[in-house]
């Protein structure tokens, strides 16, 4: 699918979602309204980038001039392109205005993104040898750089965008926090939070449009934080597959850990019309978002 397309996709699927919330009952929905700003001028993002230096990444870009210049995310609104370090300046409570503030810190956008894809590996290494428990977040200064907020997760965490390196455009958590010194004393930092998901059988971490598109999906999904669980679960198996390279565990030898493709919610009905039952829901979301060869078997039959 072209990008340009993708993000049709997206518009169309925000007229639906606000055609179905009538009474602005999602989180915050009374205060966008389901709202976008105009989208902005290639002109006008030239202009962005000459005056930073910084090369925004292409979904982004496109997002900006042919979609809205900020919009609606899960909880708030995306901040417009000229207000993405806003965050970062109301967190170091500078006494300089923002737009002073903003040019002479400009540098910003050029720093490298702290992640590389060392850093990624480990931490996805990590997450899958401890699916059910937390990953740590990894650290990094307030003043580091390579990125732009898009918009609030919580009061004190953030969506952002990384523009550089290994990890351009894609989308990150970024939380505010402290840290103990040597000295016992504490400074500000930042936890960032690579936010992974499953795409096919591959982890990955969103880019912006499928980040997008994944607020969207969640957006009206009774199931997330049971998704969530099941994610976790997925992981698990990953690692066993990659603890058990003989294959010594029973039953290894016959599944090979290998996860068939999921099923549709339609085929889901027609198996629950056709034997005229109801299947739990739990074992409907594993069905759609985690499918086993087992359970690929028995939903065949």
């Amino acid at each position: 699918m072209e990008l340009t397309d993708e993000i049709l996709k997206i518009k169309t699927t925000w007229e639906t979602i606000k055609s179905g919330d009538n009474n602005f009952e999602t989180p915050n929905a009374k205060l966008h309204q389901y709202i976008f700003n105009a989208p902005i001028s290639k002109e006008r993002i030239l202009a962005f980038e000459k005056q930073y230096q910084v090369e925004l990444p292409n979904e982004y870009k496109t997002y900006l001039t042919e979609f809205s210049d900020g919009g609606i995310a899960l909880h708030t609104t995306l901040y417009a392109l000229q207000d993405s370090l806003q965050p970062l300046f109301s967190y170091q409570n500078n006494s300089h205005d923002y737009t002073h503030w903003l040019t002479n810190n400009s540098n910003h956008f050029k720093k490298e993104f702290i992640l590389s894809e060392k850093k990624i590996i480990e931490y996805l290494t990590h997450r899958m040898q401890n699916a059910i428990g937390n990953t740590p977040p990894i650290q990094m200064d307030i003043d580091a750089g390579g990125y732009l907020f898009l918009c609030n997760k919580t009061e004190s965490s953030f969506y952002i965008l990384a523009l550089n390196g290994a990890c351009k455009n894609e989308v990150y958590v970024l939380e505010k926090a402290e840290r103990e010194l040597s000295n016992g004393k504490t400074e500000p930092c930042f936890m960032l939070y690579p936010d992974v998901r499953f795409v096919g059988n591959q982890i990955k971490t969103l880019s912006f449009i499928e980040w997008m598109t994944d607020i969207q999906a969640n957006w009206f999904n009774p199931n997330t934080d049971l998704d969530r669980q099941l994610t976790a679960t997925k992981l698990m198996w990953y690692n066993y597959e990659a603890w058990d390279k003989n294959k010594a565990v029973f039953g290894a030898f016959m599944h090979n850990y290998t996860l068939n493709s999921t099923l549709t919610e339609n085929e889901v009905l027609e198996f629950e019309k056709k034997y005229n039952c109801i299947l739990p829901t739990e074992y409907k979301q594993y069905l759609k978002t985690h499918l086993s060869l087992l359970s690929q078997q028995i939903v065949k039959k």
